[in-house]
């Protein structure tokens, strides 16, 4: 063998060597240095996810800081501004109220109980959002609801009517109904006299009516006046002033003078109905 051949076998040797002792190497890590090569590995990863963060922070905020410098320090050529919708609602609209070369407005009406007729109860778009416009050419749409009060009901006239009948139906339409009884010379009873507030007014949904109702006449008793010895005239007179009717007159001859009341049909201090007829006699003398 000479000894270039020796030479170069033990190149190979030394080569041999060196790849067993790198896979040695390689195949024998402890565990603490796979855990330290893990770590690493994580926060590379990490440490490029923030970086891209931070960029697109950077990125957006430069943006933001163009569209600004744009919109507000870079003069409006075209005459278009950017204006804040007021809050109208609760205020009492009126012409000049709004700025017709800002809005163009739209005007809607509803019932509203709690708000006076012409108050701005609702409004779109809502107070304080934003919008383009250019005056007297390209307007905000806008709209205002206003209240037209509470929603009325005209009453109707129940006078004669069944007070049954009438609570019934006042109550269908969204009345309270109150009830007072009172005597009457004209109503039946049972049936409604009069209303509070009075017929045909104007009222709103949920106020309350008083039916008064009527009980019949009132029964009164009165005491029956001394009317014998009286003329016929006085006596008259004494039996309706004390609530009395006269009945039929009788005329007969006796020893008391004529025209004088000698008898009546209901006797002196009785108490008697308001209204009851009382017959008298009258003395035609002796003749």
């Amino acid at each position: 063998m000479n000894n270039t051949q020796r030479g170069g076998g033990k190149v190979r040797n030394n080569y041999h060597r060196a790849v067993v002792l790198k896979r040695r190497r390689v195949t024998h890590i402890t565990p603490a240095g796979v855990f330290f090569r893990r770590i690493g590995n994580k926060l590379d990863r990490n440490m490029g996810t923030l970086l891209g963060v931070a960029a697109a922070s950077v990125f957006v905020t430069l943006l933001a800081g163009i569209v600004a410098f744009a919109t507000v320090i870079l003069p409006d050529r075209s005459g278009v501004i950017r204006v804040t919708v007021p809050d109208f609602c609760g205020s009492v609209y009126s012409d000049g109220s709004v700025d017709t070369e800002l809005f163009d407005v739209s005007i809607e009406y509803k019932f509203d109980g709690s708000s006076p007729a012409g108050t701005v109860i609702s409004q779109y778009p809502p107070p304080g959002a934003g919008r383009m416009v250019k005056k007297g050419e390209r307007r905000c749409a806008l709209t205002l609801t206003l209240s037209r009060g509470p929603d009325t009901i005209i009453l109707p006239d129940y006078a004669g009517e069944n007070c049954a009948k009438a609570e019934l139906e006042l109550r269908s339409l969204g009345f309270e109904v109150s009830i007072v009884q009172k005597h009457s010379v004209t109503a039946q009873a049972g049936t409604v006299i009069s209303t509070s507030p009075p017929a045909y007014s104007d009222l709103p949904s949920g106020a309350t009516v008083i039916l008064y109702v009527s009980l019949g006449q009132e029964l009164e008793y009165v005491v029956v006046p001394a009317l014998t010895g009286l003329g016929e005239t006085a006596a008259i007179t004494r039996l309706l002033s004390a609530g009395l009717l006269v009945g039929k007159t009788e005329y007969v001859k006796s020893s008391k003078p004529a025209g004088i009341v000698i008898a009546q049909s209901e006797p002196f201090g009785s108490s008697v109905r308001a209204g009851t007829k009382v017959y008298l006699t009258v003395s035609l003398g002796e003749g």
